[in-house]
């Protein structure tokens, strides 16, 4: 096997590989010593009864012994026919086990993939592209589970050839060695065609990548594209990514066709030449002929087999070792929280002297502000200036470049982050809801949230009244993204998800840009009879909320 096809069979720490390949070894075994005892049975045949005195005949005739049965042409065919069922139970056993693990290496590559994402850091993240993850976890994460289950046929097939090529030793290991030959040159011959598998098989896999994330972020975006009707540039860019698969394939599809039809062309003339060779130079007697013949030839059949199943493998491998470098990736970003205090809250937050650089780019430069506890405050200034590294610098989701970050008189770096966060209620500008139920927006599939307190966080986000309205309730379905409700609407079940779970400190992000005038009062009016409750810091440039601030700080462009 090659050195990616033999690491996905054999370095899976969640599958018992070692019990399938006990099991495999067992069933070549097995299927050899079938084979071997017909030796034996064409012997007493050819001879009238009388055994021949073959090395495989004493071998048989000790292990009918064993048991107390004499070596008889009726039980040597018994003994033949046994060794051959035992072969079949063992390998239906070992290939249905390899493929339960299959599925359970599919699901492992998921669940590690997913828990990366989850823990990784914030700067990786953002760089990441939801339409690759999505590929990784539905696409090539299944992929991978059969590039295993393929991986395991291969060590089947590896095994059984090993198997028959020691048994041809036994019989003539002239005629032995000569399949062997022949076998090294079927793969040698063939080669080629599994390498041309392989990387059409890394193609496909990156170019589907490609267009799952060429598709997502045209879905992300499809009502501004069919609005102004522009949807012809990313339509062609899609139909480019769907010919680098298409390519592939045909590559995939040659390669493969064409070692099925020249193993078996190859395959013919070898054993017509070994059986030749045999009968003409070796001078085997007609059942060390058979035997030989047939052995010779399932060498030859099975190292085919294995060549086919090396290439399949080889085409999936690359499902496998994408996704295992993605895994590595993510983990390697993994998130560090080396905070160990928990966090005073409700408390004053305030930045000292705080500078933040994005690669050589000053974003932040000697930045003060004090978020006071119970207070609302106003961080406006124009784009570019900075706010939005600002709360995400209070997120923790990244560090500064200079400075200090105090919650209290701790400075953040020193406290638990996550217990930070759960602290936190946060609106992004970017509105982004899941494409299910209002109640599972809210929550986030909580289960420790009630309906009371999402109907209470609805109230206090003025979003109530339109919720009772709708045809379902908190059940009702709000479409992908959101699509099924007003840009107001989809503000105010945000902003419900944030107070929920009745934070110490509210961050808004343009939290009311899109609402009306007298809704924005509302969920101001709100707020404000919460005043004292929590500390809210909002990024907003509208006169209701300048007007409602107990601090505002302008931030400058550096």
């Amino acid at each position: 096997m090659s050195l990616n096809v033999s690491r996905i069979f054999l370095s899976r720490r969640e599958a018992a590989t070692g019990i399938v390949l006990v099991c495999l070894v067992l069933a070549g075994v097995a299927e050899a010593a079938s084979l071997g005892s017909l030796l034996p049975a064409f012997s007493v045949i050819a001879n009238g009864g009388e055994k021949g005195g073959s090395v495989l005949t004493v071998y048989v005739s000790k292990v009918l012994g064993v048991v107390g049965a004499p070596p008889s042409l009726g039980n040597i065919i018994l003994l033949a026919v046994g060794f051959m069922a035992a072969k079949s139970i063992l390998s239906f056993g070992a290939l249905t086990y390899a493929g339960v693990l299959a599925a359970r290496v599919s699901v492992s590559l998921r669940r590690r993939l997913v828990a990366a994402y989850f823990d990784a850091n914030w700067p990786f993240l953002a760089d990441q592209k939801a339409g690759h993850l999505a590929n990784a976890l539905g696409n090539d994460a299944a992929r991978a589970g059969d590039a295993y289950l393929v991986s395991a046929q291969v060590a089947a097939y590896a095994i059984q050839a090993a198997a028959y090529v020691a048994l041809n030793f036994l019989v003539n290991w002239k005629v032995a060695l000569f399949g062997l030959t022949g076998g090294v040159l079927l793969v040698l011959s063939l080669g080629r065609l599994v390498e041309i598998g392989r990387r059409a098989g890394y193609r496909q896999t990156d170019h589907t990548a490609q267009l799952a994330t060429l598709t997502a972020d045209a879905m992300a975006s499809l009502k501004p594209i069919k609005s102004m009707w522009r949807h012809h540039g990313i339509q062609a860019r899609i139909a480019r990514a769907m010919n680098g698969v298409y390519r592939s394939m045909v590559a995939r599809e040659v390669s493969r066709t064409g070692l099925i039809q020249g193993s078996d062309l190859v395959l013919a003339v070898l054993v017509g030449c070994g059986l030749y060779f045999g009968h003409t130079e070796a001078g085997l007697p007609l059942p060390e002929l058979i035997v030989s013949g047939i052995g010779f030839f399932q060498i030859l059949s099975i190292i085919s087999r294995l060549q086919r199943y090396l290439q399949q493998a080889a085409q999936l491998e690359s499902a496998f070792v994408r996704t295992e470098n993605l895994i590595e990736y993510a983990e390697s970003n993994r998130e560090i929280n080396r905070g160990v205090h928990a966090p005073p809250v409700p408390c004053t937050c305030r930045f000292d002297r705080v500078s933040f650089r994005r690669g050589n780019t000053l974003i932040l430069d000697g930045v003060d502000i004090e978020v006071r506890e119970g207070e609302i405050t106003v961080l406006k200034g124009h784009s570019g200036a900075g706010k939005t590294t600002v709360v995400d610098l209070l997120l923790g989701l990244i560090q500064p470049s200079g400075g200090r970050i105090l919650l209290g008189s701790m400075p953040l770096s020193e406290i638990d982050l996550w217990a930070w966060r759960r602290r936190i209620g946060y609106v992004p500008q970017e509105l982004n809801l899941f494409h299910t139920s209002v109640r599972d927006n809210i929550t986030l599939l909580d289960q420790n949230i009630s309906d009371g307190d999402v109907w209470k966080s609805l109230e206090l986000a003025g979003a109530e009244r339109f919720v009772r309205q709708l045809p379902k309730g908190l059940d009702t379905d709000v479409g992908e993204m959101g699509s099924k409700l007003s840009g107001g609407e989809r503000q105010r079940i945000s902003l419900a998800r944030a107070l929920v779970t009745e934070p110490d400190i509210l961050i808004l992000d343009e939290v009311t840009s899109a609402l009306d005038p007298v809704t924005e009062a509302q969920v101001l009016s709100n707020i404000m009879a919460l005043k004292g409750s929590f500390t809210v810091l909002t990024i907003s440039h509208r006169p209701a909320w300048i007007t409602v601030a107990d601090h505002i700080y302008d931030l400058h462009r550096v």
